[in-house]
């Protein structure tokens, strides 16, 4: 009875690697969003790759409107911000230049989440990635 539990067990794990392999998704590519803060709005377009867990690339963004004292932002643009992180499971985790980051999950080709900045509350993410 112990060998039948064994070679099931066995059989159960060979078998549940290759799904688990198959589960991996791929987050490399360019990902076309926005940052959302009350009335406050970003679009970016983040180029990721990926190696493993590890991602690598660079965000750029401009601000379309902001809340109260960010208004003087409107129109301000970052181009190709550093961007490392790791992608495990569903989970991306990104540093965006030396003090922000993103922190979202991957469901398909959608990204949701939040960016924490050093400058206010996070801020809603939600992105798409381009085919």
């Amino acid at each position: 009875m112990r060998r039948r539990i064994a070679a099931i067990a066995l059989l159960m794990m060979i078998g549940a690697a290759p799904l688990a392999a198959q589960d991996a998704q791929n987050v490399a590519g360019t990902w076309n969003g926005t940052f959302t803060r009350g009335t406050g709005k970003e679009e970016f377009s983040m180029v990721i790759t990926q190696d493993g867990e590890k991602v690598t690339g660079t965000l750029s963004s401009k601000v379309l409107s902001g809340v109260s004292k960010e208004s003087k932002n409107v129109g301000k643009e970052r181009e190709d911000v550093k961007v490392v992180g790791t992608y495990v499971g569903n989970k991306l985790s990104v540093k965006v230049g030396k003090q922000d980051s993103i922190e979202g999950t991957v469901v398909g080709d959608v990204l949701t989440g939040q960016a924490i900045t050093t400058n206010g509350p996070p801020r809603v993410v939600s992105a798409t990635k381009t085919k």
